[in-house]
This record gives structure tokens, sequence and C-alpha cells, in this order.
């Protein structure tokens, strides 16, 4: 049987001033949440999603994990997709 992937732990600390952290919110006009996936022009593959970071000066960006476990981080304004939730995940998410 295969193991349960885990929900990344978004208890880590505050954020620094000028910056606000959000971990659930709306992009795309899709609910997203941590390990939502996500696609961004010009990068191959999905990407789970992590936190959401509004800065009072400059660009906002996204926080996720690629499919190796690697932290990267985009401007905002490249993503392209939310992805929809299988039914498995669906049912993984209630369980």
């Amino acid at each position: 049987m295969a193991r349960r992937k885990k929900k990344y732990d978004t208890k880590y600390g505050t954020a620094p001033t000028g910056q606000v952290w959000l971990f659930d919110l709306s992009l795309n006009n899709r609910n997203v949440s941590s390990g939502t996936k996500l696609k961004f022009k010009g990068e191959r593959g999905e990407f789970s999603f992590i936190k959401y970071v509004e800065r009072d000066q400059g660009k906002d960006w996204i926080d996720v994990f690629d499919k190796n476990g690697q932290f990267r981080a985009f401007y905002a304004d490249r993503l392209r997709t939310v992805k929809n939730k299988t039914k498995r995940e669906k049912a993984a998410a209630n369980a």
C-alpha cells in the first residue's frame, strides 16, 4: 500500500514586515490551499502550492514544491493554470 502524501506544515514563523503570507485564497477563480497543483508559464510539470506572498512594494510571488520536493518560487503573473482535483484526490482529502 502506498503512503499518503503529507501536506506541508504552514505553521512556520511569521511574515517579515512589508509582507503578508496567504495560505488559502482564490487564484484564477479557483480556491487554492496547501497541496493544490499549479502550472506556470515557461515551466514544465505541476507544482504543489505552499503560500502566496503579498509585498507592500514590488511583485507578489507564489512559493511551491516541484515533483521532487524541491522548493521553488514564481512571480504571480507567471501563473497559467490551477488544476482541478481528481476524484481520488477529493476522496483522500475527505478521508
